[in-house]
């Protein structure tokens, strides 16, 4: 049997296409429908790209195009999951302009037919979908993102005061000036995603095994369940609990009782687990998130005495401010339902939750000049 021409090289990667390949080896079995006259397992780690060809030609198999693999591995997440908002696709570079970034093709690892600079800037989600398939790849998968940014994101500038500011070519619907102080770093994904702000997801941070994987839901007994949609790698748990000794009582199938499982365990399982990143570690900094309201607030002048929150008669889920301001947000009475929402306010208002936060004039300055307007979730009373 001839090979294509122009796949021949594709196909004589190192048992890359081997779609039948072991994981555990280099053996390759055939699947079940195969009916050629050739062994139905073979150890193929010794082939060359010549006994490879004469094995496509004598066995009567083919292996498939490198980019036939790609597209498959690239499959495992809807479309509605991809990370859009990153400036370039799988396999391309990116490369700083005035206005932004243009995408150059990565040879090393690029296979499609789009050999040419580009700036998808002004490009919609459906156009950047629509080019990917006509070009061969495709934009990474996000299901998964432990860290996004640090202190802004991509191209923001830090401010004096601690506020984050969008660079020119900013064009998302959310303002062009954030304070993103006390998020964490799946708020700061969250807020970049409904706001139409780059971001290339990471897993280098310090992670905090003592919390459940990203994605995974905590639950009040302590257990961490798994999203609905991923596989829990059951297996590899209930062998990682047999090696400790340990036997999960009172969970499902999936779900991990991580105080069954030592440090290392817990690492071993998210190195071993495709559908498992714990948390990168939050700075806290001392701070009681479980406090129902906060204590302290910047002061808008050095001279300024400081005053806690306190908790409403009226009301005993409301917290009141020392000075209440029916225009201004951050000095209304309001209520909280979660850290989360705790954090975003005080992030906004620039309120140290459990004590003083360090006064600077810009500071000062800044706090006249916040954005008013509701927090989701919050409710004022």
């Amino acid at each position: 049997m001839e090979p294509k021409e122009d796949h021949v090289d594709e196909r004589m990667s190192d048992l890359v296409a081997s779609v039948a390949l072991e994981k555990t080896g280099t053996t390759c079995e055939a699947p079940s429908s195969y009916k050629g006259d050739c062994e139905r397992s073979v150890d193929m780690n010794d082939f060359t790209m010549e006994r490879k060809m004469l094995f496509m030609a004598d066995c009567k198999v083919e292996w498939p195009c490198k980019s036939d693999i790609d597209k498959g591995e690239v499959q495992q997440c809807k479309d509605t999951e991809r990370n859009f908002l990153q400036p370039c696709p799988e396999n391309f570079l990116r490369h700083k302009k005035d206005s932004g970034y243009v995408c150059v093709p990565d040879f090393s690892g690029y296979l499609g037919p789009c050999n040419s600079i580009v700036d998808f800037t002004d490009f919609s989600r459906e156009s950047k979908m629509i080019w990917a398939q006509t070009c061969g790849t495709t934009w990474p998968c996000m299901t998964i993102c432990p860290k996004v940014f640090d202190v802004c994101p991509m191209d923001w500038v830090l401010a004096e005061d601690g506020a984050c500011e969008a660079p020119p070519s900013y064009k998302g619907p959310c303002e062009k000036r954030t304070y993103f102080t006390y998020y964490t770093q799946e708020m700061k994904r969250k807020r970049l995603w409904e706001c139409d702000i780059p971001f290339e997801c990471s897993s280098q941070c310090p992670k905090d095994y003592n919390k459940c994987p990203v994605l995974w839901k905590t639950e009040v007994d302590g257990f961490c369940l798994p999203p609905s949609d991923a596989a829990g790698c059951s297996d590899l748990l209930a062998e990682l609990l047999k090696q400790a000794g340990q036997v999960q009582v009172g969970a499902t199938h999936n779900s991990l009782d991580l105080r069954l499982l030592d440090l290392e365990s817990r690492k071993l399982f998210e190195s071993k687990c495709s559908n498992v990143e714990f948390p990168c570690m939050e700075e806290e900094n001392g701070i009681n998130w479980s406090l129902q309201c906060p204590r302290g607030r910047f002061r808008k002048h050095p001279t300024d005495p400081m005053a806690g929150w306190t908790i409403s008669k009226e009301n005993l889920r409301s917290c009141v401010p020392p000075q209440a301001k029916d225009d201004d947000l951050c000095q209304s009475q309001v209520s909280f339902n979660d850290e989360e929402e705790k954090r975003a306010f005080a992030s906004l208002c620039q309120i140290h939750w459990s004590g003083v936060a360090a006064f600077t004039d810009t500071s000062a300055t800044e706090i006249e000049h916040r954005v008013s307007g509701p927090i989701t979730g919050m409710s004022l009373t």
